[in-house]
């Protein structure tokens, strides 16, 4: 055989080449999750697979939360994901491998998605109210 004068150096050369498949195969790769979850009650877990990262958001508040997910996973494109969660379910997002991964950051920000939306509704209607009542102070003159 040309190439392969030695047996034990051939083997070698197939145990370096398999070793970066076998880590993908398992999964093998560093997950480290920040969250910052302001204003919104959600419970943050992971999943690690081969070629798939599961994150799951469970909301335990009484608001609706929205969470944006922003995975890093060099050298693959940054991926983000916006999900809206109900009180009291669970929803599940996933970031799949396009290339090999050896570190995976994800950063997962939370709000509480109706606090916001009642926030404008009590400025939407006080609004009125003021327009009145500076109306009625100029009839008055």
């Amino acid at each position: 055989m040309p190439g392969i004068r030695n047996p034990h150096r051939a083997l070698l050369l197939l145990a370096a080449l398999a070793l970066p498949c076998a880590a993908f195969a398992e999964g093998i790769y560093k997950v480290k999750v920040d969250t910052l979850l302001d204003g919104a009650d959600v419970k943050v877990d992971y999943q690690s697979h081969d070629g798939l990262l599961i994150v799951s958001l469970k909301n335990i508040g009484e608001n609706r939360a929205r969470c944006e997910v922003n995975f890093d996973a060099s050298p693959q494109l940054p991926a983000r994901k916006t999900k809206f969660i109900d009180p009291g379910k669970t929803v599940t997002t996933d970031l799949r491998a396009d290339r090999m991964w050896f570190e995976v950051d994800v950063r997962v920000k939370c709000t509480a998605a109706d606090a916001k939306k009642n926030k404008n509704k009590d400025a939407d209607a006080s609004q009125p109210a003021d327009k009145a009542a500076d109306a009625d102070a100029g009839k008055g003159d």
